[in-house]
Order: C-alpha cells, then sequence, then structure tokens
C-alpha cells in the first residue's frame, strides 16, 4: 500500500463492475488499499456476471491471451436463465495476433454484436460490396431435380393447395378448384379447412415423435458353454455377496473360469483393481460388475451414488489397462418389465442411464446392462432364466438390456407409440398452484406459459434465481396476461431443507396440485475425464430435486407429477455419462411412484429448440448425432396428450435412429432403423451389419482390388471426409493429413464422434483412444490399411504402425522426472538390442558421432545407442526398417 500512495486513480469513461466490492464502482477509488483487499478478499466473479447480467447486459468479452474464463460465464449465465448471450475472448494460445482478434470480432458479429469495421479496415482501401447471388467457389447446393413420379406429382398438387388454404387465397383456391366455387362462398369454410390441416399436419408430426419402451421375451434356453477367465468385480455388500457366489457357481457350471475382485466403500477409483496390473488383463473373456448393487452415497458427496460412480471408475481404470473385453453391468429391481414387476430401486436404475453411455462411446468394450431379481440367488434352481443369461453372456445373442425374471428373460425395446388420431379418455386441467422447476429458463418458461393457457390459477416458478432471472419480468407478464397468478421463488432444489420452506409457503387459497420438475444443468465430458465434481453437479438438481419434490409432496392431493427426463437415459448419447443417469433415475422413480399409487409421469424428451441448457456447440454435436431440435409449441402439446391419456412413460424426440447407433447396432432401436436387423447369434467380431452392400464389405472390396498407393490414398480421404464432417467443414480439403488432430481442434468428445464414424465405414473394433493412438489423418488412415486387407503389411508396416502409437502415447503421457527416466532407459535398451548388428553408416547423427577408433563396432554401436535420445532412437529404428 506504501509503494502505491503516490498513485491518485481518475475517473474513467466506462463504467466499470467491481469483483471486488460486487458492485458498479468509481475507478478514481481504485487506490493502494482497493488493490490491497482485491489480495486478500475472495473474487467476487460469479457474482458480477449475475450483477451484469440482472442489469441487462447480455454480451461478455474475456480479454486476456487464452480464454479461461468463458465457460465459466456461460455457465453462471446458464444458471440465471440467460437466453442466447454472447460470450467471447480475444486472443488464443499461440495465436496473439491481429487476426485472431479479428475472428474473435466476427464470432460476436455473426451472433448479433454491433461491430464498427471501419476502424478494422482503416487505410487498407477495403469497400462493402454486394453479396453475389450465385454460390461461391462453383460449390453447388441445389438439389438435384428427381425423376417423374406420380406420388411426387400429387403430393405437390396436395402441397399447393394447402398452401392456398393456409393463405386465405380466395381467388387463387377457387382458381385450383376449377372456378366451379365462387371465392367469396369460401369465406366460412377457410378457417375451418385451415385448422383441420394445421391440427392433421401437426399430429403426424406429434406421433411420428412419440415412443414407448417394451419388453420383448428373450427366447430360447438351449445350454450354452462359456469360456476363458471373467474377472468378477463385487463391492463390500452382503445381497451383492450372495449373488456373486450364485453367479461364480452357475458361470462357473457353464465353463468359465472366474476371477474375483472386491472393492471396498472407501477405495472405489480408477485404480481399485490390482488385477489389471498382473498381465493378464488382455485375456479376460468378459468382465461382470456387481458394484451397482451396492446402495447409499459416496462419503462426502450426498447426491452421488455409491454404485454409479464406482461403475464409472471402473469403466475408467478397465479403458486405462486397455481391456477390451466386455462389460457387464448388474442391478437388482432397477427396471419394471410390467405392472406386475415394480421398481425396487430408483438408484441403482442410474446404473443404466450411465451404461448407454458407454455403448455410444466405447461399444467395443460393452457386453450390456443385465437386471435381476430381488431374490432367488440359488444357482441350483433349474429355472429357464439361468440358462438364457449365460447364452446373453456367451454372445449367442445380440440382446444387451435384458432383465431377468425367475419366469423368464426379456429384453428392452423402445418402439413408437402414435396416436393414431385417437382422442384421450381424460383432459389434464390444472388448478390451484402449479410448480414448476427451473422455471425462468427457456424451457420452463414455454411450460409456465402453458399451464396457464391450461387454466391454472397459481404458477409457482422456482430457479436459483428466482425473481432476479432476467426472463422473470415478461415471463411473469405474459403469465398474467393468459389469466394465471405468478410468484417466483430463489431455490436450490438439491437443498430440501430450502424446498421445504417454498412448499410450505404455497398460499392455502391455491393449495399445490402439480409439479412438473424441469429443472437440469449440462456438464459434458466423455467418460474417461468425468470426475465427482462433474457427476455430483449433475445429480444434485435432476435427482436431488426429484426425490425431496418426491418425499415432500407424498401426502399432497395432485392431479399430475411430471418429470423431464431426457432421451439420453435411454440411447445413450457420447458426452453425457454424468446426465444420463439421472434421467434414467427420473424414468424408474415416476414407475415407482405408480406403484405406490401416486401419481407420476416421466418424458424422457429430445432437445428442446429455442435456448435451454445446451450450448450452442453441444446442440451442433447433437444435430450431427441425429438428433432434432423439438418445436417448443408441438412439445407442449405432446405433453397435455402424455397427461390426458394419463400415461407413466413416454419418450418424445425427433431422431434419426440410423445416425444415432451408427456403426453400433442395438437391440433397443431394432424396430425403429429403417432396416430392422434380425436379432440372430453371430461369431463375428465386426460391429457393420455384415450384408454385401454395407460400407464396410464395399470398402473392403475397393481395397482389395486397388494397388498400394491408391489404398493409401482411399483411406486418408476416408479419414479427413470423416473427420471434416464431425468438425462441420464442407470437404475433407479443410483437415491437414499431417497435422495432428488435437491441433485441428479435436477434443475427446469429437474424438469418440470420429471412432464412431469410421467404426461404421470400416467394420473394425476401433479402440475409444484410436485418434490420440494415431496422431493424425495420415497415420490413423495407414493404420486402417493395415487392419482392412489382412496379408498386405510388412514387418515394416507393422513396425511402423506401433512406433507410431508409441510416439503419441509418450507424447501424451504425464508422467514425473522419474517416471520418464525409467521409460527412456527401457527404450535405450530396447534400440541398443535392435542396433546390435546396424551398420554403423545407418545410425543417426547422434549415435555415428562415436569414435572411428572404437576397439569393438557393436559395443561403439550399443554406446552411442546409449547416448542417443528418444527421437534419435526412433529414427534409428525407422531407419533399420525402411521406414520413413
Amino acid at each position: 500500500m506504501a509503494d502505491l500512495a503516490g498513485i491518485r486513480p481518475r475517473s474513467g469513461t466506462v463504467a466499470v463492475w467491481s469483483t471486488v466490492t460486487g458492485a458498479w464502482i468509481d475507478t478514481a477509488s481504485m487506490d493502494g488499499a482497493y488493490w490491497a483487499t482485491n489480495l486478500r478478499e475472495t473474487v467476487r466473479f460469479e457474482e458480477a456476471v449475475r450483477g451484469l447480467s440482472a442489469s441487462g447486459h447480455t454480451v461478455f468479452v474475456e480479454a486476456s491471451p487464452h480464454p479461461v474464463l468463458t465457460a465459466a460465464i456461460e455457465e453462471t449465465l446458464d444458471a440465471v436463465g440467460v437466453e442466447a448471450p454472447v460470450v467471447v475472448g480475444t486472443l488464443r494460445r499461440e495465436q496473439g495476433g491481429v487476426a485472431r482478434l479479428y475472428a474473435s470480432l466476427a464470432e460476436a458479429w455473426v451472433r448479433g454484436v454491433p461491430i464498427d469495421w471501419t476502424a478494422a479496415f482503416a487505410g487498407h482501401g477495403n469497400r462493402v460490396v454486394e453479396l453475389p447471388t450465385y454460390p461461391f467457389e462453383r460449390k453447388r447446393y441445389w438439389l438435384e431435380a428427381g425423376s417423374p413420379d406420380t406420388d411426387a406429382a400429387t403430393a405437390a398438387i396436395d402441397t399447393a393447395f394447402w398452401e392456398l388454404v393456409e393463405s386465405g387465397d380466395q381467388a387463387g383456391l377457387s382458381a385450383a378448384l376449377g372456378g366451379d366455387v365462387a371465392a367469396e362462398s369460401l369465406d366460412a369454410v377457410l378457417p375451418a379447412l385451415s385448422s383441420w390441416w394445421d391440427r392433421r399436419r401437426s399430429g403426424a408430426t406429434l406421433d411420428a415423435w412419440r415412443h414407448r419402451v417394451v419388453w420383448r421375451p428373450v427366447g430360447g434356453s438351449t445350454p450354452e458353454e462359456l469360456s476363458g477367465t471373467w474377472l468378477l468385480v463385487v463391492p463390500e455388500d452382503a445381497a451383492a455377496l450372495a449373488w456373486a457366489d450364485a453367479l461364480a457357481a452357475r458361470l462357473g457350471a457353464a465353463g468359465a473360469r472366474m476371477e474375483r475382485v472386491t472393492v471396498t466403500r472407501d477405495r472405489f477409483g480408477r485404480d481399485a483393481l490390482p488385477s489389471l496390473s498382473t498381465g493378464r488383463r488382455e485375456t479376460y473373456s468378459g468382465v461382470l460388475s456387481l458394484l451397482a448393487l451396492a446402495e447409499g452415497s459416496v462419503a462426502g458427496r450426498a447426491s452421488v451414488p455409491w454404485g454409479a460412480a464406482a461403475t464409472v471408475a471402473l469403466v475408467q481404470g478397465l479403458d486405462d489397462a486397455a481391456v477390451q473385453a466386455p462389460l457387464w453391468c448388474f442391478t437388482s429391481g432397477a427396471v419394471t418389465t410390467g405392472s406386475g414387476d415394480p421398481i425396487r430401486s430408483a438408484e441403482q436404475a442410474q446404473v443404466w442411464g450411465f451404461g448407454g453411455i458407454v455403448a455410444a462411446e466405447n461399444p467395443n468394450a460393452w457386453g450390456g446392462l443385465v437386471d435381476l431379481p430381488t431374490a432367488w440367488p440359488d444357482p441350483t434352481d433349474e429355472s429357464p432364466a439361468w440358462a438364457r443369461l449365460v447364452a446373453v453372456l456367451s454372445g449367442k445373442t445380440d440382446e444387451k438390456d435384458i432383465a431377468v425374471r425367475e419366469a423368464g428373460v426379456w429384453g428392452r425395446r423402445l418402439v413408437r407409440a402414435p396416436l393414431g388420431g385417437a382422442e384421450p379418455a381424460g383432459s389434464w386441467q390444472p388448478s390451484g398452484t402449479v410448480l414448476v422447476t427451473g422455471g425462468t429458463g427457456a424451457l420452463g418458461g414455454h411450460v409456465a406459459r402453458w399451464v396457464a393457457a391450461r387454466g391454472a390459477q397459481h404458477v409457482l416458478l422456482v430457479s436459483r434465481t428466482g425473481a432476479d432471472a432476467p426472463t422473470a419480468d415478461r415471463l411473469a407478464r405474459d403469465v398474467t396476461a393468459l389469466g394465471a397468478r405468478v410468484s417466483f421463488a430463489a431455490c436450490d432444489v438439491g437443498d430440501r431443507d430450502a424446498l421445504a420452506a417454498v412448499l410450505a409457503a404455497v398460499p392455502e387459497e391455491f393449495p399445490l396440485t402439480a409439479v412438473l420438475h424441469a429443472a437440469a444443468i449440462l456438464d459434458d465430458a466423455v467418460i474417461g475425464d468425468l470426475t465427482l465434481d462433474q457427476i455430483e453437479r449433475v445429480l444434485r438438481v435432476k435427482v436431488d430435486g426429484a426425490r425431496h419434490l418426491d418425499e415432500l409432496t407424498r401426502d399432497a392431493e395432485l392431479s399430475a407429477f411430471v418429470l423431464f427426463s431426457s432421451v439420453a437415459g435411454l440411447c445413450g448419447v457420447a458426452g453425457q455419462g454424468n446426465y444420463a443417469p439421472g434421467n434414467a433415475y427420473l424414468d424408474a422413480l415416476a414407475a415407482r411412484r405408480r406403484s405406490d399409487g401416486l401419481p407420476a409421469t416421466s418424458v424422457s424428451w429430445g432437445h428442446w429448440a429455442g435456448g435451454g441448457i445446451a450450448a450452442p456447440e453441444i446442440e451442433e454435436r447433437l444435430g450431427r448425432q441425429g438428433l432434432t431440435m423439438l418445436d417448443p409449441a408441438l412439445a407442449v402439446r405432446a405433453l397435455g396428450q402424455i397427461l390426458d391419456a394419463n400415461e407413466s412413460h413416454l419418450t418424445v424426440c425427433d431422431i434419426d435412429w440410423d445416425v444415432l447407433f451408427r456403426g453400433r447396432p442395438h437391440p433397443l432401436v431394432a424396430e425403429l432403423v429403417r432396416a430392422p436387423r434380425e436379432i440372430v447369434p453371430t461369431d463375428e467380431p465386426a460391429v457393420g451389419d455384415g450384408t454385401a452392400d454395407s460400407p464396410a464389405a464395399r470398402l473392403v472390396a475397393a481395397l482389395a482390388e486397388s494397388g498400394e498407393p491408391e489404398r493409401r490414398r482411399r483411406l486418408v480421404k476416408l479419414v479427413r471426409g470423416q473427420a471434416a464432417i464431425v468438425q462441420g467443414h464442407p470437404s475433407g480439403d479443410a483437415v491437414d493429413a499431417a497435422k495432428p488432430f488435437r491441433d485441428q481442434g479435436f477434443d475427446s468428445l469429437t474424438a469418440v464422434e470420429l471412432r464412431n464414424r469410421l467404426t461404421a465405414e470400416t467394420g473394425l473394433r476401433l479402440p475409444a483412444t484410436l485418434v490420440f493412438d494415431y496422431p493424425t489423418p495420415a497415420a490413423l488412415a495407414e493404420f486402417l490399411r493395415i487392419e482392412l486387407v489382412p496379408g498386405i503389411e510388412t514387418g515394416a508396416d507393422t513396425i511402423s504402425a506401433e512406433i507410431d502409437r508409441l510416439e503419441a502415447q509418450l507424447t501424451n503421457a504425464k508422467a514425473d522426472p522419474a517416471q520418464r527416466a525409467a521409460t527412456a532407459a527401457r527404450l535405450t535398451e530396447i534400440a541398443a538390442s535392435w542396433a546390435a548388428d546396424v551398420p554403423f553408416s545407418t545410425l543417426p547423427p547422434a549415435a555415428s558421432s562415436a569414435p572411428a577408433t572404437a576397439p569393438d563396432a557393436g559395443s561403439g554401436i550399443a554406446d552411442a545407442v546409449s547416448s542417443a535420445s528418444d527421437d534419435e532412437l526412433i529414427e534409428l529404428i525407422g531407419k533399420q526398417f525402411g521406414i520413413s
């Protein structure tokens, strides 16, 4: 303070919000004492963002060498329900020039921020020109004309007719009818026709969106045999131990060699399986996890179920150890196959949600999900269900989601559930107070307006910010205009006491009659990067909020208890390993409430349009995976249909199932894909559909008929093309074949997406670490070349590919100096052994610089190799085998 005492700040012309005081500040007060306080006190950054947002600011620019705060700003704005905020940086690491600054300005500009470009181009002689009306760079974007088709012609006539009806063009409609009807006589029928057509068209759309879960019996009980060693992962839990004993006995009788490892409550991290470091990890025929059977929370993290967290850690550990054996996760009473089979554990259902994400991110290492009955652990029981379970584990069926019951085994399917024009038996009429969580967010706002329009007397909107949300004023006006009273409550639904206080304050004249739980947050990451913090953050809102609402309203006279779930909890969307479990919990909670005689409806939604919890880049990624956004106006109509029909669980989504499950066929959607696959036993390792017309079969045939240069060219083009699709480029020309994927913007999620696309195109079982093991498009194409055409590789090819993979692993490895030294020493020994007979003249420069008078050429070479760097050793091995 003494050093700064002589400095006298002045008032600035730009308003400043202080992260020290948490309010607007006159910069004249930013003296030495201010900065001393700044060093001592907590930085109130989140409070500053919230305050600026509340004062109407929607554009945030981080001026820094590299954006580190933009994600935190977006998360805060999302939490307060800001619709379509603009958050950009300025410079980026390794991109510190004017070009990067202009690119950041452009990012803001295309999102609606006014930019004065005259300053940017001053002195350069630039001028504004009109854009041409033809395609740029001779790239065609026009649809090719199809051949004449009678059905198409009829459809065109129908379309033209209904366009005239919707536009109210009486003269045009009269002419279309042949002039037999006077234009003025159409006044009375046009509104009715237009309304009928709108209902019919939107009804068809809603029917296409509606799906439900059903369970099909898995036939066949022919005794099957298992082989190899199976790893059984068991928690310290009495129920799990009983099932472990039964499974070990029954599977052992079927021929499996069972190896058991126990995971303790206090040590369940990704390194908790000592057997994976015994050198036998690649010999497992399968891995069976009973971790989900252990209920209760992780110590110190009440929102995180131990069984689900331990399962996440198990998947991470298996991946770290490069175990590619199929993982089967067991639960007990986590799903219901019908009205006589109630849910026993909604908590365990979270592993079903997580399992779908494993299947999406690493299908090669996934076996499936098995729900066991709550009793029946006797391995001597001759129930046919045992034989069918063994058949499923043996790979003799394609089933992946099964429920084992004493009467048999059931496989889960998702099927279409159209209304087909049928009218619901009832009509849900809201009254009194309707509570909506996440009420000030984009989705909650749509729901609030809808319940008000349906007749709710009082709409209670609960969110973290309540009435301070930027959307609150407009939302209040809209709801009031629809005839309802509106109240806001600032409450963290994960806080049971706070939520209880909100419910206690519901006015007596408007008793609580309905609950709609729409609160949620996203914190996407691939499974390998997931942390307990990320899991806790997401589950606290989704799961804890639902559980608290369930517990606190059981005595209320509710007409509806609606849980906004997600299709991610059913189908698996890569990157949502912490989001999907919570949605599976909601589905199970609704079923359990129904069995308890309480109202409950869970809707597994697709992605709503119009803003929400997903950032634009996530929306773009979901679009590439086949998810089309839902029109909110139609989505709330679908919700009305569901409540009118008193449904327990329905899925509402617009998904191209062939795209979402591209390269990973799954029985769950066997009745939805355009070319349904017959579920038959198979011993084939390929992932593709196996037909001669499949992309993989055509690719292999083309490679077999091509010469070596053409094979390489074709595969490099394939990799570049698929990488371009993942990144949204117009063609593979935008992807540099020699440049590392990381340097071209690939992260963990896009790496998974590229792997899945290449799996579909090649039919190969590709590792989850594909992009990191083969870090450039050229290296990846070379790996595919060797794998796709057996017998073409030479010894040099194989060694070259393995050296590339080793180099990538060394580059990406996080090791301390001691580990690096030990690794370097081992590499030196290997290289020295290989170089024993290498002509001295072929050694790399550092190695060949040894004295020419060395008494022993072999020992001289070995000494030279010992002193060579890692890069020189790799170069040496490459030269020895003719690898460039």
